[in-house]
């Protein structure tokens, strides 16, 4: 183990917590590495938050540039360990947050096999069991599933045959009593009631094949049940999940700014370090897809509402005294990529 057990202690702690806040703060202070090794059992950070599930730290560790192809001493890799819980705590977030996310570090280990066996191809067979039953809990709520799958069976033919069956059914007993003694005549052509319903559902069926012609049916395929992965697609939606979360973060510190009563400090301004492009494309938000009158409005109170002049004549009761040139400062720095 590479770290002491005071270090270990506060890691573990703010990953089960997923305190990635804290965790990036203890990291930097002690001057800890990503890829070091925290328990006894060689695990790494990346593997810890995989195993508990803990999204936000993942997120922050790989972005960190956490190796995502090593192994503890069982030969888990933090895919394994990803997997492993999200079987057992099954929902789409955590698939997405913590197995779509380590896919796309893990190319070419889907057949690295841990100690008990198993490999990350593998574990994702169970993973699609394991949604494939929740979504068929839903079915057997209404009709167990022995019955679905045999009337899935039935052809069209027998259908037929059935509802014959009831006609005749409901004419031998519609009849009997008025037709008595016609029973003890039998004659050359006497028909049984079952040789009535062979010989019209015989002509039915000559009917309907003549009406529509069947085709050959050439034999269906079997479905694989190895997964469609796309690691690059996988890639994009993780690139796309990540800006989707910036964005978020900076619509919030933009709405405590401008509509709570709290003390500003220098850490209360958002767009820290942002290009021009995108700070605009966050402030425009939902309008940036409508009409041009619209675009320009919002982009004109954006303008107005950082203006810094306009920014201190507004809140600068708020700002806190210590951090009132960092604050200005930063507001600058917007209110001039905005105007550029």
């Amino acid at each position: 183990m590479n770290v002491d057990k005071y270090v270990q202690k506060k890691i573990v702690k703010y990953i089960e917590k997923d305190h990635y806040g804290k965790l990036k703060r203890f990291l930097k202070e002690e001057e800890i590495k990503v890829d070091e090794i925290i328990t006894k059992r060689g695990e790494k950070m990346l593997h810890l938050a995989a195993k508990e599930g803990a999204s936000d730290c993942l997120e922050y560790l790989l972005d960190k540039g956490a190796n995502a192809k090593l192994v503890d001493k069982k030969g888990n890799l933090p895919l394994h360990r990803a997997l492993e819980y999200v079987i057992d705590e099954y929902s789409r977030d955590n698939e997405r947050d913590l197995v779509n996310s380590l896919l796309t570090y893990s190319s070419g280990l889907m057949n690295v096999r841990n100690t008990k066996g198993f490999t990350p191809k593998e574990l994702i067979l169970n993973l699609e069991k394991v949604k494939s039953k929740k979504i068929g809990n839903s079915v057997q709520n209404c009709t167990s599933f022995a019955n679905f799958e045999k009337q899935k069976e039935r052809t069209e033919d027998d259908e037929w045959r059935d509802k014959l069956a009831e006609e005749c059914d409901y004419e031998y007993e519609t009849n009997l009593g008025k037709f008595e003694d016609a029973q003890n005549y039998v004659g050359e052509s006497a028909e049984t009631y079952d040789d009535w319903a062979d010989r019209i559902y015989k002509a039915f069926a000559s009917s309907r094949k003549r009406k529509y012609p069947q085709t050959e049916e050439k034999p269906k395929k079997l479905k694989s049940l190895k997964p469609d992965i796309d690691l690059e697609q996988a890639a994009k939606n993780y690139q796309l999940l990540k800006d989707n979360k910036v964005k978020l973060k900076q619509k919030r510190m933009c709405d405590k700014l401008f509509n709570s009563d709290e003390i500003i400090t220098e850490n209360d301004i958002p767009f820290e370090n942002f290009e021009a492009t995108k700070i605009l494309d966050i402030l425009l938000g939902d309008v940036a897809g409508g009409n041009a009158e619209d675009v320009k409005k919002t982009i004109r109170e954006a303008i107005r509402r950082w203006h810094p002049d306009k920014f201190k004549q507004k809140l600068g009761e708020r700002i806190c005294e210590k951090d009132s040139e960092l604050v200005m400062e930063k507001v600058k720095h917007i209110s001039q990529a905005l105007t550029n």
